[in-house]
């Protein structure tokens, strides 16, 4: 629990304001309630993306074992009937990396 709040800070986008009002070095409960006092002052952005992340991540875990009937790291993947599950060698890291990327790019040039 003391890592999860920790971690939600910077999720949220509230870094700059917890450093401002000293909330950065407190208590996991002071963290907690610094949280919950400035929760709708979220970067909404920032939440989003993470949001995605993380669902991209629990999701990439299943996905290869729904698709793949014999092996997750699909090890015969040169026989035709796994040619259709081609999904599962993407690296879910870079994935996550990719799309968070491309969304907080300024199209502005």
């Amino acid at each position: 629990m003391v890592i999860f709040v920790e971690q939600l800070i910077p999720e949220l986008g509230l870094e700059d304001l917890a450093k401002a009002t000293g909330a950065a070095h407190a208590s996991a409960w002071q963290k907690a309630k610094f949280i919950g006092k400035y929760y709708p002052e979220t970067h909404l952005l920032t939440f989003y993306i993470t949001l995605g992340a993380f669902w991209t991540l629990v999701c990439a875990k299943y996905v290869p074992l729904k698709i793949s009937p014999n092996s997750r790291l699909l090890k015969n993947y040169s026989q035709a009937k796994y040619k259709k599950n081609w999904i599962s060698l993407i690296p879910d890291i870079l994935a996550v990396v990719a799309f968070s990327a491309r969304t907080t790019v300024s199209d502005e040039s």
